[in-house]
């Protein structure tokens, strides 16, 4: 079911990073209990390609990990990979194929994001696409979400989640203001409050900033560290790591040198 968020970083002269954030539980029907291990954040690797996806589990985790290996092995044709919008349409394709190509139809419904960049630095711009799947249908919905932002904005929340973690973005931006760590800050806090039982375990983070490729954080929680939603073991190569405020830590939650640390005023949830 889950809960998702994506946000645009914008600094005083231009959108810095683009983010997506999720849980990792993965519920069945009946008396089976939830299990937090579920992959719900996707790169293409070497790229600027980053998905999240919230619903059926079967149909849009199967279709993202073809997809970024097909990304990663260069089949985006060269007329529409130099375009973001060539890109979504491409993608667009591959999502609608898979649909059916006789994987399971979804049983819930199920979004899938889609972002990227277009140039480099002081040129970056993003762009963001939610391609939508009503629960046991065959077609998909595409809509362009809009990244034309002035500040820091929370773009688009969805999943099951969606009302509690909407609830802690209202209070977390009213008392820290609008930046990057109240808007991931205040989506752990809902994860980890449990209003939705549909939603829990470890949160997972890609980003993709103006000047380098796509990435996957690892996140250190009270519980732990974390690296794509399972315990982080020492073996995976993980460049950066953000704690539950979005500080700049090292995977023992250690804030880095030089760092930032983020002073947090009283947070009072709506009624």
């Amino acid at each position: 079911m889950t809960s998702v968020i994506a946000w645009l970083a914008v600094d005083s002269r231009q959108p810095t990073a683009l983010y997506f954030a999720s849980d990792s539980r993965r519920s069945f029907e009946g008396k089976r209990p939830a299990e937090d291990d579920c992959i719900k954040l996707f790169v293409a690797e070497g790229t600027q390609e980053i998905f999240a996806f919230s619903g059926d589990v079967t149909y849009a985790r199967t279709a993202l990990n073809k997809l970024c290996n097909a990304i990663e092995a260069g089949h985006i044709p060269g007329n529409l990979a130099l375009s973001p919008y060539g890109r979504s349409e491409w993608i667009y394709d591959f999502l609608r194929g898979e649909l059916n190509s006789g994987i399971r139809k979804p049983e819930y419904l199920t979004t899938i994001l889609y972002g990227t960049r277009h140039e480099w630095g002081i040129k970056a711009s993003f762009s963001l696409h939610a391609f939508t799947v009503l629960k046991d249908s065959d077609r998909l919905n595409c809509r362009e979400l809009s990244s034309n932002l002035s500040s820091s904005t929370a773009i688009e929340v969805n999943g099951s989640g969606a009302v509690s973690v909407k609830n802690f973005v209202s209070a977390t931006v009213k008392a820290a203001g609008p930046h990057s760590r109240a808007y991931f800050a205040a989506f752990c806090n809902s994860v980890m409050n449990g209003d939705d039982p549909y939603s829990g375990g470890p949160i997972q983070l890609v980003g993709l900033t103006c000047k380098a490729n796509a990435e996957h954080y690892g996140v250190v929680l009270p519980t732990g560290a974390f690296f794509r939603g399972a315990p982080y073991n020492g073996s995976q190569h993980v460049l950066h790591w953000r704690n539950d405020k979005f500080e700049v830590v090292t995977s023992n939650g250690v804030l880095r040198k030089n760092a930032q640390r983020h002073g947090w005023p009283a947070i009072k949830l709506p009624e």
